[in-house]
């Protein structure tokens, strides 16, 4: 189940526990896309980019907020879309260098 993973994966991050959480996300992500479904697909990219977040490296999770975009686009899923579109402004906000 993504879902678990998922979740421990973001506990572990809040916990410092970073290479088990960054190797939970991504096994979460590989269950996920194994499948014809395209919501628990995105949402395990959404888990990755925060967990991502969590462990400070917040610009390595723009690919996923991306891709979990371009599902959430092809399902039809306008809030999840949403959500991932203003997630990736945010990254991108942060990453943007001050002037």
């Amino acid at each position: 189940m993504p879902e678990v993973r998922a979740t421990r994966a973001k506990l572990l991050a809040h916990g410092g526990g970073v290479e088990a959480a960054e190797r939970l996300g991504r096994e979460a992500v590989a269950f996920a896309a194994a499948s014809d479904f395209l919501g628990p697909h995105g949402d395990a990219l959404m888990d990755l980019a925060e967990v991502l977040r969590l462990v400070g490296r917040p610009q390595e999770g723009a690919p996923p907020l991306e891709q979990a975009l371009r599902l959430y686009e092809q399902k039809g899923n306008v809030a999840s879309a949403s959500k991932a579109r203003a997630l990736l402004g945010a990254a991108s906000a942060a990453a943007a260098p001050a002037s």
